[in-house]
């Protein structure tokens, strides 16, 4: 409701090319001219740096605990991939995925068929 009352030109800029014009124009205190011109950047999970702090038997030990897992997996698949994981950044997001799944399935066994 707040945000409705604002005036159109202080939401979006006359020739719609610019959105947030208020904020822009606050901000700009805090932050400097210019800070709110920058594209857009994501942002980085350190999923290598916690799955680092996590020895590698209690990380496989975690992902096959839902015997659901075990049975999805391919013996030895999850070793190689641990193995694997402290080189390849991308082997981090799959051993982070993995390890979601498995988290979920254990807090929520009645999904499992």
């Amino acid at each position: 409701e707040t945000a409705a009352r604002i005036p159109p030109e202080l939401r979006v800029s006359p020739d719609h090319a610019k959105t947030k014009v208020l904020l822009s124009q606050v901000g700009s205190c805090f932050f400097g001219d210019g800070f709110f011109e920058r594209p857009k950047r994501g942002f980085s999970v350190p999923i290598r740096r916690w799955l680092g702090a996590v020895a590698p038997g209690e990380l496989i030990e975690r992902i096959e605990q839902p015997s659901a897992m075990a049975d999805l997996l391919q013996p030895g698949s999850l070793r190689d991939l641990v193995a694997q994981g402290s080189s390849d950044p991308n082997q981090g997001h799959r051993l982070w995925a993995l390890l979601f799944l498995s988290e979920s399935l254990r807090q929520f066994p009645a999904c499992i068929r």
